[in-house]
């Protein structure tokens, strides 16, 4: 039992800390400041929806595609969403705005290899479509967030 409530703690104060980093990102999201919000699609799960919401984006789309299956959907079924999350990075949003991908670590790792067995908690990878494939430009990490908002001001 201390061990759970250990790891709720835990969880708790991530949580806080996410809350925080995303208040201070959505603010140039919502005013435009960093990107130009095309489409956002995210997992079926609760936490990558309200990581959607609370970084102010709109007209936010849930998608098996990003959802974690883990063990409980056929290995088929896993790889199927693999091959749709690529496609989905290879796809070129309308002009002036950026795509965005909120899923889960199993996902990423599934679809982008071992390089992004590491990926941490609120990491973000950003990629560019190219040639029907994609580029990797940047990975950010959660807590780089508030220098970028400072520095777009």
């Amino acid at each position: 039992m201390a061990r759970q409530t250990v790891s709720t703690v835990r969880a708790a104060s991530f949580r806080r800390k996410c809350l925080s980093l995303a208040k201070t990102c959505s603010m140039g999201f919502r005013s435009g400041e960093y990107l130009g919000v095309g489409k956002v699609y995210t997992s079926k799960y609760n936490r990558a929806y309200e990581t959607a919401v609370i970084a102010g984006f709109k007209d936010i789309e849930k998608t098996t595609d990003l959802t974690e299956g883990g063990l409980i959907v056929s290995p088929n079924e896993n790889n199927r969403r693999a091959e749709a999350f690529r496609k989905m990075l290879a796809t070129a949003p309308k002009p002036h705005t950026d795509t965005i991908l909120i899923t889960h670590q199993p996902n990423i790792a599934a679809a982008l290899g071992k390089d992004w067995f590491d990926v941490k908690e609120g990491e973000a990878s950003i990629f560019r479509p190219a040639d029907g494939s994609y580029k990797l430009l940047a990975r950010v990490q959660m807590d780089e967030w508030p220098r970028i908002a400072a520095s777009a001001k």
